[in-house]
Order: structure tokens, then C-alpha cells, then sequence
């Protein structure tokens, strides 16, 4: 058994159906493009050394990367790779196919992180009035006054918020995110899921104080929508303003 093999097998029965599908489609990707098609992929698996590791994370570090891009390997990417081959290899310890972890031991590339930068109050409002009557204008709006994450605002349903003009005490749900995961071998590459937060903390409630940043950004948006409800707050129709309302989102993009 080579450790591409291994690989497929912990792949099938140790990821995949024990994590979110988002992380076997990750898994998958760098598998298949990076770690089975490499000299170290090729290896019988009893016969890896910390330095067969080491020699291809160098490679991986300074090569063209295999990715269609025909650029350099980042070293976060380099690193997730070696978190996966990790993984693979404890799991091959307990299997009793290794008596120890190959990858212990081997020196990564250094990856720098970098600060975060918000927006200052004056690019704030350059937004604003940029952003101002696009179609798009509510979900910028929404995100600005809430620092959601993207997939968190795109799967927002009209039954995580509360629909009211006065916003004192009501509270934005945030339960699911939306992303995309690749489909190897189907029509389309890729397809778009709803999944649990990235984190355990991901779901929360996000107050909409009266008069604070959140409420008075998420307010604009709303009050555009409050004419379409009639007879008794019951929906007969909602149209965005710049999106069709389908399967109960908020941001709906019929072209996806």
C-alpha cells in the first residue's frame, strides 16, 4: 500500500461522513492534486521517512504549483497539506499500519499572518455613497453594520430575522452558512451547500439596539421591504428590491 492509497482509505472512512462536506471536499482537492501525483504519493507507505516528507514539503514550497494557477505554493497551503498527511499517518498508527508518525519533526514554511485592517469611518462612508441604489446595496449595508461572514449574510433566511419597523429589542439570528464545495467527475465543478458556522460560537444572536450601528444599517434596508407585506404581516410577495426572494433567503441569486 502506497501512501496515496492510505490516503484514498482515510479519506473514504475516517473523513468523509465525520466531518462537514466542506472539509472532505478541501481534503479531497489537495489529495488528489498534490500528495497522490508526488514521488512521497508513490511510497510504499511503510517506507516513508521524515526525510521523503521533509524533500517534498520543499518541493511543495518552492515549485510551480499544481494548481492551475502557475503560481508558488503558499506556505499556509503547504501547511495544510502536512496537517492532512498528519492526520492520515496518527490514524495509520492506531490501524497498526506505522509504529510511529513519519511526519513528526519536519520544518514547515513559515507563515506570517497578517493584522486585520478595518474600514475607517471615512471609507465607511465612501462605501456608502458608492454603494448607494446598486443592487447589492442592502447586503453591503447589512454587513457593514454586522460583521458577518460572507457564507453567514448569503444563507440568511427571512425566519432569522425579526420584520418590524421598530427594531428596539429584536435580534438578528445568525443559525447556518453557505459554501462551495468541488464536485470531481460531475457536469458542475462545483455546488453550493448550507452547513452548520464555522465554530461552535457561529450561531448567535446579534441584538439590533435602537440607535445603534447595527440597527440604524439594518434598518435602511428593511424599511424598503415593509410594503410588501400585507394582510396581517402575511407574506404574499417580497422582492428585495434587488433580489428575487426564493426558498425563503434573503439574498437570493437566481443564476447560482
Amino acid at each position: 500500500m502506497t501512501l496515496g492509497d492510505w490516503m484514498d482509505t482515510w479519506l473514504d472512512q475516517y473523513v468523509k461522513g465525520h466531518n462537514k462536506p466542506k472539509t472532505y471536499s478541501d481534503y479531497e482537492c489537495l489529495i488528489r492534486i498534490h500528495i497522490k501525483l508526488s514521488a512521497v504519493g508513490k511510497t510504499a507507505l511503510k517506507d516513508i521517512k521524515p526525510r521523503n516528507l521533509q524533500s517534498f514539503y520543499n518541493h511543495k514550497s518552492s515549485s510551480i504549483a499544481l494548481n492551475g494557477k502557475g503560481g508558488l505554493l503558499s506556505p499556509l497551503t503547504v501547511r495544510k497539506i502536512h496537517a492532512i498527511i498528519h492526520k492520515a499517518l496518527d490514524q495509520a498508527i492506531f490501524n497498526g499500519l506505522v509504529p510511529c508518525n513519519p511526519a513528526n519533526g519536519v520544518k514547515l514554511p513559515h507563515h506570517e499572518k497578517k493584522d486585520m485592517r478595518v474600514l475607517t469611518s471615512e471609507e465607511q462612508q465612501k462605501l456608502l455613497d458608492a454603494i448607494e441604489t446598486d443592487r447589492l446595496e442592502a447586503a453591503f449595508i447589512l454587513e457593514l453594520g454586522s460583521g458577518l461572514r460572507i457564507g453567514e449574510l448569503l444563507a440568511l433566511q427571512w425566519k432569522d430575522i425579526d420584520i418590524d419597523i421598530d427594531l428596539e429589542g429584536k435580534t438578528l439570528q445568525v443559525r447556518q452558512s453557505l459554501g462551495r464545495i468541488r464536485t470531481p467527475g460531475e457536469v458542475q465543478k462545483t455546488r453550493l451547500i448550507i452547513q452548520e458556522p464555522k465554530t461552535k460560537s457561529g450561531k448567535r444572536s446579534i441584538p439590533l439596539v435602537s440607535g445603534g450601528t447595527t440597527a440604524y444599517c439594518f434598518y435602511i434596508p428593511m424599511s424598503k421591504v415593509i410594503s410588501c407585506f400585507h394582510k396581517q404581516s402575511e407574506i404574499i410577495s417580497v422582492i428585495f428590491y434587488f433580489c428575487l426572494n426564493l426558498d425563503n433567503f434573503l439574498f437570493y441569486n437566481m443564476y447560482l
